[in-house]
């Protein structure tokens, strides 16, 4: 554009903007709504087109911030997650103590509450070591429980330790009888991680499913001392027949995990 040009531009733009202030007042007012009504659907356009670029910019520049702070609040959510369910296992094993306190007490015994310190990394001869000996008032061949279920029995103390043979060592005998049916037999360890009941009658209907707890009626003499009567040892799995033909066993399935034991309860007379 000349120079001569934009002089005219500049002087018909003031003249416009002079007459325009020059009309009366109701005129002028008419011509500012019309205006407005010709360009307010630009206005709209360019209105919607500036809020979304206000929100561009912050997605760009803020977008980080935003990541982060969702980060920041999903691991909180989780480190609260998992302090529920530690606090909800530590009320478990709080209710399961007071059961066992409550079974074992009922057959008039007293109980002491003892933790596992050290396990025997044999597979045949399976012993634990526990924080509880003569100065507890431990005793040698009384029974180690967990709830209802019988563990095992001491086999040595000291002042402040004990050693405990569980039912799953080969050397362990147990007399038991079946709660259906009244069937006797010796419960021993017959290898890694397994129980069998032995010497029951070649005639005895013995079934699978059948529980098996400690009696002091036993086929045979032992020469350890009685255990309290009661416990349980496990449920029937399978029955076999002796190659003699004179007795037939089975093998048991115990609801204690022996492999996951912190605390067991030691059973003494009153």
């Amino acid at each position: 554009m000349s120079g001569k040009r934009k002089r005219v531009a500049i002087v018909a733009a003031f003249v416009t903007i002079f007459v325009f202030l020059s009309l009366p007042l109701s005129v002028s007012r008419s011509v500012k709504e019309f205006v407005t009504g010709f360009f307010s659907p630009v206005f709209s356009v360019s209105r919607a087109v500036a809020d979304k670029l206000k929100d561009i910019w912050k997605v760009t520049f803020h977008g980080d911030n935003i990541v982060r702070e969702n980060l920041r609040k999903e691991r909180e959510l989780l480190r609260l997650h998992a302090k529920l369910a530690e606090e909800r296992e530590k009320v478990r094993e709080l209710t399961s103590f007071h059961t066992q306190l409550r079974q074992v007490a009922e057959r008039g015994f007293d109980v002491i509450l003892a933790r596992v310190i050290a396990r025997e990394p044999d597979s045949w001869y399976q012993t634990l070591l526990i924080d509880r000996g003569r100065k507890d008032g431990v005793q040698r061949g009384v029974a180690v429980v967990h709830g209802d279920d019988l563990v095992g029995r001491v086999t040595e103390v000291g002042r402040k330790w004990s050693r405990v043979r569980l039912i799953l060592d080969v050397q362990s005998a147990i007399p038991v009888v079946t709660l259906q049916g009244n069937i006797t037999g010796i419960v021993i360890g017959s290898g890694p991680g397994e129980l069998k009941m032995t010497l029951i009658r070649h005639n005895a209907k013995v079934k699978v499913g059948d529980v098996v707890v400690t009696t002091h009626l036993a086929p045979v003499p032992t020469q350890e001392a009685p255990l309290p009567q009661g416990l349980v040892i496990g449920r029937i799995a399978s029955v076999v027949p002796e190659e003699e033909g004179l007795h037939q066993s089975a093998i048991l399935e115990s609801e204690v995990g022996f492999r996951h034991l912190s605390e067991v309860l030691v059973v003494v007379p009153k």
